[in-house]
């Protein structure tokens, strides 16, 4: 749960500027009541931040010594992105439960150009002096949907607050690399690239206050996780002094974490 300390943070201090403005439009509306329910569509922007997990593991005839032995292969490593902008659309349909509980179902699709990067080197155990093994990533997903249920309640006739569920998915391109050195000298190279669909869920809430009948603002944070389950297998594709042909890496993927915070114009139909 630490990890989603500070995106709550600043959704939590983001929202009261948003409620400020909102109650600034209030005041020019059109007085007519609200209605929350039925069709609504809107923008959205805010901020992204991703959190890439994969490991690495000789195989073939690498696994023999000086790798065999080292306790860095095969170590869970993570990849973190720094907040990056992101937008999107998203729309919806609401209904009233009963009086102040309203039900809904939300979709969204989110755009943005957020990379998350991790770079780690280490000495295996036993091997020749000067010997290091780098690994390299980059994980980009640059585009991500939900399809979400939401539960709302109206502490007041322009105020509602709500947690929503559901489905998420997306496009994951990564890149990786691992490379073998001896001093100097670069014995073997080992890269992947890999870009799938991946599917997870998402959780979150936010509130969302009624300029007039028609127009609202929203605020929310949203924690998604994708499983990537990934397991690529390689030869090296470069061949220096004592490497073979039959020396493999395999690289493993499991999840990725994302943090969403939007802010959002909403229209009623």
């Amino acid at each position: 749960m630490a990890k989603l300390e500070m995106p709550l943070l600043i959704a939590m201090a983001l929202s009261p500027a948003v409620s400020l403005a909102a109650d600034s439009f209030s005041s020019e509306g059109s007085g007519a009541p609200v209605s929350w329910g039925g069709w609504h569509a809107g923008v959205d922007a805010g901020l992204i931040q991703t959190r890439q997990n994969y490991s690495t593991a000789p195989g073939g005839t690498l696994v023999s010594l000086p790798f065999v032995g080292s306790p860095n292969w095969g170590s869970d490593q993570t990849a973190v992105s720094p907040y990056k902008f992101l937008a999107g659309l998203q729309g919806g349909y609401d209904w009233a439960l009963r009086d102040k509980i309203m039900l809904g179902i939300e979709a969204d699709l989110q755009l943005n150009d957020q990379s998350s990067n991790k770079t780690n080197a280490f000495q295996p155990a036993v091997s020749p002096p000067g010997t290091l093994v780098s690994n390299t990533s980059s994980s980009k997903t640059p585009w991500l949907s939900t399809l979400r249920g939401r539960i709302g309640y109206l502490p007041d006739p322009n105020l509602m607050i709500y947690g929503t569920a559901g489905l998420a998915y997306g496009q994951i391109k990564d890149k990786f690399s691992s490379t073998v050195n001896v001093g100097s000298t670069l014995i073997e190279v080992f890269p992947y690239n890999i870009s799938k669909m991946a599917f997870g869920y998402a959780l979150g809430g936010g509130g969302e206050w009624a300029i007039d009948r028609n127009w609202s603002l929203k605020a929310d944070y949203t924690y998604i996780r994708l499983s990537t389950n990934t397991n690529q297998t390689i030869p090296t594709v470069y061949r220096g002094p004592s490497s073979l042909a039959t020396d493999v890496v395999t690289l493993s993927t499991s999840k990725e974490q994302i943090n969403l915070i939007r802010l959002g114009v909403i229209y009623r139909f």
